[in-house]
């Protein structure tokens, strides 16, 4: 079962509304089934965007949540090269995340 699971499908509902991702993985403590009371929730957005920055801002700023969120982002062009590579933080998010959306 995973943690805090109301708050994560709260979030993935505003995520899939505002910036129509490819996938959205749930990945960390949460995923493993491990969080604590105080842990935050580690989110994978894959989805195209123009300047990183900005839209992890845009993210902080519009979506609402409770608990502290991770996001980490990748374009679905840089998420494909990565995840084959078996040392990128990507490849260890394919392997042991949730698959939420996509």
């Amino acid at each position: 079962m995973i943690p805090f699971s109301d708050e994560i499908k709260k979030i993935e509902e505003q995520i899939i509304q505002l910036y129509n991702p490819e996938k959205i993985i749930l990945f960390g403590s949460c995923a493993k089934g491990m969080a604590k009371k105080d842990s935050d929730i580690d989110l994978c957005v894959i989805l195209e965007y123009e300047n990183k920055k900005d839209i992890l801002i845009d993210m902080l700023l519009k979506i609402e949540y409770e608990r502290d969120v991770d996001f980490i982002l990748y374009k679905p062009n840089e998420w494909k090269e990565y995840i084959k590579d078996s040392g990128t933080f990507a490849s260890l998010i394919e392997r042991e995340g949730v698959l939420l959306y996509g």
